[in-house]
């Protein structure tokens, strides 16, 4: 800040409130800012005391930006002489930083059979710094299997669920049964994607195997 007119700027205060998108780190300069938490986000005020014609002082505030989106920070200079104050805003755009993680799990613990219902749970992480928004999950299940339910909807072997946001650091799980249709080993992946990150991320791979189910029975006769 300097003080460009004639005359002596006294009692200077410069006032930063930095958005909620911010969090404020530290602050200095030729004085030291203090830092009080405010409704919308945080607010550094500095104070200069006099400034003589063509003096200045540097001032900087640190942040760590703690979601994605368009910010407009605004400073306010003002002093005994100049009670209305001068501002200078800038804005800054923040790309999001999402990091989508997804497990498939079954329920199986035992030995299964041809015409078992069997049910897995897929579960996608958010370990980002930035909510993930217009999540799609999708799971196109082996044919050795036939769809019975989900929370999501399918289109025949295909199971799609829509979610709106997941936050940064939380977890969402859906879930679908099928009903085991032949007996041997089969493998199942899902996937996900975001608005945010629209390369799709593969499942662990899920394996179901399936024991055989005979009944054989056998009649004899004569005439």
């Amino acid at each position: 800040r300097s003080n460009e007119g004639p005359s002596k700027a006294s009692d200077v205060n410069v006032t930063d409130i930095l958005p909620a998108g911010m969090e404020y780190v530290k602050s200095g300069g030729n004085v030291t800012g203090t830092s009080t938490a405010v409704a919308n986000g945080t607010k550094v005020v500095w104070n200069i005391g006099n400034l003589t014609r063509g003096s200045y002082v540097e001032l900087w505030v640190q942040v760590r930006v703690i979601t994605n989106g368009t910010f407009t920070n605004v400073a306010y200079a003002n002093s005994t002489e100049n009670a209305t104050g001068t501002s200078n805003g800038t804005n800054i755009r923040v790309n999001p930083q999402v990091n989508l993680t997804i497990v498939k799990v079954s329920d199986v613990t035992a030995a299964v059979y041809a015409g078992d219902l069997v049910n897995f749970t897929i579960t996608v992480t958010n370990k980002g710094l930035s909510n993930a928004t217009n999540v799609v999950v999708s799971d196109i299940l082996n044919d050795a299997f036939a769809y019975v339910d989900s929370d999501g909807r399918n289109s025949g072997q295909n199971v799609t669920w829509v979610i709106s946001h997941i936050a940064n650091g939380t977890s969402v799980s859906v879930w679908v049964p099928v009903r085991l249709l032949t007996n041997g080993t089969f493998s199942n992946v899902a996937t996900v994607n975001c608005s945010e990150n629209n390369t799709a991320v593969t499942s662990n791979e899920t394996n179901v195997t399936v024991s055989p189910q005979v009944n054989l029975t056998i009649i004899k006769i004569s005439d």
